[in-house]
């Protein structure tokens, strides 16, 4: 009896550890950023080597279940303002992103012509690197993605400056980070700039004469 006692007191304590590293370990939990309550707007413009424009209303949201131990959010995308206050959607994808008081990462969205993001940088900060620090990423490109599999993109990101601009009528502090990114198809570069309390105020990338700048409009709480 006391033997049968200690091994289920053991098998308790083993689950009860497991539950408690489990209740622990959602990635959601110490978000302040990439919260499910919350949803973020941004103004997409599209632009190709023609001249050829395009413009989408981007909306990201935080899904409240993590994938891969990661962060799972959702961009919708809608044709105007008009059709986003109606909810017709134009498409959506869901992809990963990572929070925490190191760094903030996004996979940026990669939906029809966004798929040429693939080939630069993805937006991230290191959250506790000085000025002028510098860092590297290597990704390489699977099935899904309409470029060659296997394809090997390096990027180099520096942080370059703290700089105020308006948004929403208020004057807001951001980190500028520069980043570069190399391929056998192209090189690309980006800026982007960081809000604590927003994340990417300002998404703007150029490869192969491509460019495509993302404009943080609206922080609001999700309906």
């Amino acid at each position: 009896m006391l033997l049968q006692l200690i091994v289920r007191c053991i098998v308790f304590l083993v689950s009860l550890n497991t539950f408690c590293y489990a209740a622990r370990s959602n990635p959601n939990d110490d978000n302040r950023i990439l919260k499910p309550e919350k949803q973020y707007l941004y103004k997409e413009l599209f632009t190709d080597s023609t001249g050829f424009t395009r413009m989408f209303y981007v909306l990201l949201t935080t899904q409240p279940k993590p994938k891969f131990n990661q962060t799972l959010i959702r961009y919708t995308y809608y044709l105007s303002l008009d059709s986003l206050n109606k909810n017709i959607e134009y498409t959506w994808e869901e992809t990963l992103a990572t929070e925490s008081k190191k760094s903030y990462e996004i996979h940026p969205p990669r939906a029809n012509e966004n798929e040429i993001h693939q080939l630069l940088p993805f937006p991230e900060i290191r959250r506790n690197k000085k000025i002028n620090s510098k860092w590297k990423q290597t990704i390489t490109a699977f099935e899904g993605w309409d470029i060659p599999k296997r394809t090997k993109i390096v990027s180099l990101y520096q942080i370059v400056v703290d700089t105020t601009i308006m948004f929403q009528g208020n004057s807001t502090e951001c980190r500028k980070i520069k980043a570069f990114s190399k391929s056998n198809l192209g090189n690309g570069h980006s800026d982007f700039l960081f809000h604590e309390d927003y994340g990417f105020v300002l998404i703007i990338n150029e490869i192969n004469g491509i460019t495509t700048k993302l404009e943080l409009l609206n922080v609001f709480e999700k309906p």
